[in-house]
């Protein structure tokens, strides 16, 4: 009998908790005028007809498999997934920064995964030149400028990394979700400009797929910014605020003047859950009559400051402070465990493994043995499935809220950008997110008990909510997809590199 079987009977949470009523909006329901994708010309809503013999080549950006970080994982997997489902024998390459090229399996569900490439590209002095990226785009803009065919299929043939975009029927970029913007400096947004610019010299036409866009601190990152989105072929926000920074970088504001900037979902409602083979949680969860399991997921990069170790994103108070006195205040309520979930692995001091681990050995004596710590390693969609397992989840990493919305499963986001907001918001949940740069921890902790005592009723709104917000990414994507493969078939660029 697993943990979901086991809790059926609980009975409701100590009233103690219910001491304040949310306000539950009304679900997300339907796109509104604004948000509707254009077909292509001719019509047409259906993906082309692709045979095995020919078929559709698709590129990802920004899409990486070997990182720590779960959340860019859950992006790329959830990507594949969409792509199979709405063509299903199309070719996807990643292109990102690796130390060689390769090919990997994705998981798409517990019974199905496919095969992808993984073409790489180096930053490192050290680097062989054809696998430098500021090589490869001197190439790009060496194939651009010559009025030399031969010389521009040379260049490119010659190259893996042009020859992957130039054959690409679909180029598309999703910056990890997050990075189309100088928050976490102007480098960054600098390097993950340059595939697309090589891109756009090849006379491609890119597809930003849903992702945040900005803010943008500097005069530098929005003339990037500007370029970028002004040549791109359709641009997709998972957030209403990003989509009114890209109309207006653009230089459009009216839907019907910029059908190709819409809202979409974050794909990452799309991935599936897999059960991990075994889970290894300390100490061992027992549970009781009437016990309710908390999720708590610790941000290791908060935990340290941010990547310059001094507040990076202007918290208002103490990042560490306000966990430790969150899991306190958890535990005492008596039928309550806390497993402190990570959401990225890996050695570093910014690794969520790490502070989970730090949080729970500095609390764990005190905690009767209620305070849990999920040890990994585990993929995307096995921490999916570990997060399943709760019956809420307070998390400061966006994925591992999306991980428990998306099941069904309520869930408070302690906030440090506004990229939260914009995904509670399709669900109409926009109250649980908590702006730890706004709120002091004592505000932060008192929220959290508040919307843990409202978690039934929270649930029935994600019953209601997920299945339509699944339904419009998956109607989004699909009509995009169609439309930009139908688009690139019948522009002009790709006669410059043939």
């Amino acid at each position: 009998m697993n943990k979901r079987e086991r809790m059926a009977g609980r009975t409701c949470v100590d009233m103690r908790l219910a001491t304040k009523s949310v306000a539950v909006r009304e679900p997300f329901t339907a796109p509104q005028p604004d948000d509707v994708m254009p077909a292509p010309s001719g019509g047409l809503r259906e993906p082309p007809a692709r045979g095995e013999a020919h078929p559709l080549r698709v590129c990802f950006f920004g899409a990486p498999l070997e990182t720590g970080n779960l959340g860019c994982r859950a992006l790329t997997s959830s990507l594949v997934t969409l792509i199979k489902r709405t063509f299903p024998p199309a070719k996807i390459s990643l292109v990102y920064g690796e130390q060689r090229s390769t090919r990997q399996k994705v998981r798409i569900s517990a019974a199905e995964s496919c095969e992808v490439e993984v073409v790489n590209y180096r930053l490192s002095p050290r680097a062989r030149l054809r696998e430098h990226l500021l090589w490869v785009f001197v190439l790009a803009l060496v194939c651009r400028l010559s009025p030399s065919k031969r010389l521009r299929v040379g260049i490119i043939r010659g190259n893996p990394i042009l020859s992957r975009i130039a054959e690409s029927d679909l180029v598309a970029d999703v910056r990890g979700g997050d990075s189309f913007s100088d928050i976490y400096g102007r480098s960054r947004l600098l390097i993950g400009s340059l595939t697309p610019l090589i891109s756009i010299l090849l006379g491609k036409k890119v597809v930003f797929l849903p992702q945040t866009y900005g803010p943008y601190r500097s005069a530098f990152s929005r003339w990037i910014a500007r370029i970028l989105l002004r040549r791109s072929l359709y641009v997709l926000s998972r957030d209403r605020t990003s989509l009114s920074v890209v109309r207006g970088l653009r230089g459009v504001w009216d839907w019907q003047d910029d059908p190709g900037a819409q809202f979409c979902p974050d794909v990452a409602f799309a991935l599936e859950p897999i059960a991990p083979p075994k889970t290894t949680v300390q100490p061992p969860l027992e549970w009781t009559d009437g016990s309710i399991l908390v999720g708590v997921n610790v941000s290791g990069l908060l935990y340290v400051g941010g990547y310059n170790h001094r507040n990076m994103f202007g918290l208002r108070d103490d990042y560490a402070t306000t966990l430790r006195a969150l899991v306190a205040r958890l535990l005492a309520l008596p039928k309550a465990h806390v497993l402190l979930i990570p959401h990225s692995f890996g050695e570093g001091e910014a690794s969520d493994a790490t502070a989970c681990r730090k949080v729970w050995e500095s609390m764990c004596k005190g905690a009767a043995g209620r305070l849990h710590l999920a040890e990994g390693p585990h993929d995307q969609n096995e921490i999916k499935s570990v997060i399943g397992q709760c019956d809420f989840l307070i998390g400061s990493r966006m994925h591992a809220c999306i991980a428990a919305l998306s099941q069904g499963i309520p869930a408070a986001a302690i906030a440090y950008s506004r990229k939260f907001l914009g995904v509670f918001e399709c669900l109409g949940m926009e109250e649980l997110v908590l702006d730890a740069r706004e709120l002091s921890s004592d505000q932060i902790v008192a929220s959290c008990l508040d919307l843990l005592g409202q978690r039934e009723a929270l649930k029935a709104q994600l019953a209601t909510g997920v299945p339509k917000v699944r339904a419009l990414l998956d109607e989004r994507f699909r009509t995009c997809l169609a439309s930009a493969v139908g688009a690139v078939a019948k522009g002009p660029e790709a006669e410059r590199t043939a």
